[in-house]
């Protein structure tokens, strides 16, 4: 089997994929314009998400039997043309999973404690313990939507904080665990002090955090975007945001960021994230960028295509 590495993969990923007689043809730096000049000779591509695995590219590579991605979602890759052609997709959400949800409770006890209000004024010379007085994560409602892979490693982790955890899927079967109840989409809204959101991106995801939905939240609550910055109308929330209609927001993604590079966003939007920086916490896609996560994404990668080369069939993706 030839495979086709267009993204840069921890090196466990190559040498395990070799070692099953696999020939690997690892290309992390090229260019969208310099894959499809490579031969139409690969049964399968690994991706992250720096080029987009479209129609084009894939008709180019006619003869392809997988696509998988290193990482959760499947956005960037034209998952009705693969399931059209009988592509297998494959993904690791398993991978990241929990860097993604201690991420989630960083920028939790972050907000909560002031944390990084009251860092920046120490560093400018104010010592003042009063304007930086924090709140308790125990006790609070947390509500997540999405509960899959990463949804649950966060509630597992808010558990052991005393929270009341309350979720809501798509599949509502999926919320099995005692520590958490199932609830509607708008209960969750109405009872939430912290909203934290693990869905993937889809029709029905985009900009499902619009105005609509800021106006069921509590004034008070806390919104957390772990997922695609696209959930988001991010001008409309963040507007939402200077009118103190909710309390604050930490997002890991943002509309308009791409793999290199700072996001393509609009004047008003930079404007408003200037105004709002005692309320937004911000990161560039990090939240499941960690040493551990680079290897478990490969990990989880190879055993999923091993499986597909012994003709294990499909190995599933969230």
């Amino acid at each position: 089997m030839k495979i086709l590495v267009i993204d840069d993969f921890h090196a466990d990923l190559v040498k395990g994929l070799e070692q099953q007689g696999c020939v690997v043809n690892y290309q992390p730096n090229s260019t969208r314009n310099e894959i499809m000049n490579l031969p139409n000779e690969y049964e399968g591509i690994i991706v992250r998400s720096k080029i987009k695995i479209d129609q084009n590219l894939l008709q180019h590579f006619s003869i392809l039997k997988f696509v998988a991605r290193g990482g959760a979602g499947m956005d960037g890759i034209d998952t009705a043309y693969c399931k059209d052609k009988d592509i297998e997709l494959v993904n690791a959400p398993e991978g990241n999973r929990d860097a993604v949800a201690e991420h989630t409770l960083a920028f939790i006890l972050a907000f909560q404690t002031n944390l990084i209000e009251a860092n920046n004024a120490v560093f400018s010379g104010i010592w003042d313990r009063e304007r930086y007085r924090g709140t308790e994560l125990k006790e609070k409602t947390v509500g997540i939507i999405g509960y899959g892979n990463t949804g649950r490693e966060v509630s597992k982790r808010l558990n052991a904080f005393g929270c009341k955890i309350i979720a809501n899927d798509l599949m509502p079967d999926k919320i099995s665990d005692s520590w958490v109840n199932s609830v509607s989409f708008e209960e969750l809204l109405k009872e939430s002090d912290i909203i934290t959101l693990h869905v993937p991106f889809t029709n029905l995801t985009h900009h499902m955090v619009n105005s609509h939905f800021i106006s069921q939240i509590k004034s008070s609550s806390l919104l957390l975007n772990m997922s695609r910055g696209e959930i988001l109308d991010t001008f409309d929330v963040l507007k939402l945001l200077s009118k103190n209609k909710f309390a604050g927001l930490c997002i890991d993604v943002i509309e308009g960021e791409n793999a290199i590079g700072f996001p393509v966003i609009s004047s008003e939007i930079k404007s408003l994230m200037q105004q709002l920086k005692h309320k937004l916490l911000i990161t560039p896609h990090v939240g499941g960028w960690t040493t551990e996560s680079y290897q478990k994404i490969a990990a989880v990668l190879l055993n999923k295509i091993v499986k597909l080369k012994n003709g294990g069939g499909y190995v599933g993706h969230e």
